[in-house]
């Protein structure tokens, strides 16, 4: 298994380290169609599923996998590019 993770060095050896996966707040995340495919058709609809995603953001954490790393669309969304 290969494992990718986009931060800092400093970060990063921290990590390794501490032999700790970072999990990511869905208020943190850079994708702002995260959980977006609940269908929402009314105004108390969607404001009852932000309290939902507030709430969950407040709990858990989010860490994501995926059978083959070598996906142009997974890299373009989450890796880092032109960066040391």
């Amino acid at each position: 298994m290969r494992g990718y993770y986009q931060t800092s060095e400093q970060w990063g050896i921290e990590a390794l380290e501490k032999r700790r996966l970072k999990l990511s707040r869905f208020e943190e995340m850079n994708d702002p169609f995260e959980l977006l495919g609940v269908r929402l058709r009314t105004k108390k609809d969607r404001m009852d599923f932000q309290r939902i995603k507030r709430e969950l953001n407040d709990e858990a954490g989010v860490v994501c996998f995926s059978r083959t790393w070598h996906n142009p669309v997974m890299w373009s969304h989450y890796g880092v590019w032109g960066q040391a």
